[in-house]
């Protein structure tokens, strides 16, 4: 049976600790990533949307400038 010095024990007490801190950084992070993935996905959609107007409206002034000519 192996015996534990003091050593050993705080050392495995800090393993436990940065663990816990570890896994609570690992939950920020992907919280994180989702918030940001969120944000992307509805830019996406945005500039989707500037994209279309931004056709339509070179349409009209195509067509616009064809009938005065």
């Amino acid at each position: 049976m192996a015996v534990l010095t003091l050593d050993d024990r705080s050392s495995a007490g800090n393993s436990a600790t940065r663990s816990g801190r570890t896994g609570r950084q690992v939950s920020r992070l992907e919280q994180a990533n989702t918030e940001l993935l969120a944000r992307l996905k509805e830019r996406g959609a945005e500039l989707e949307a500037a994209r279309a107007a931004n056709r339509e409206l070179t349409r009209a002034r195509n067509r616009k400038e064809a009938a005065h000519r």
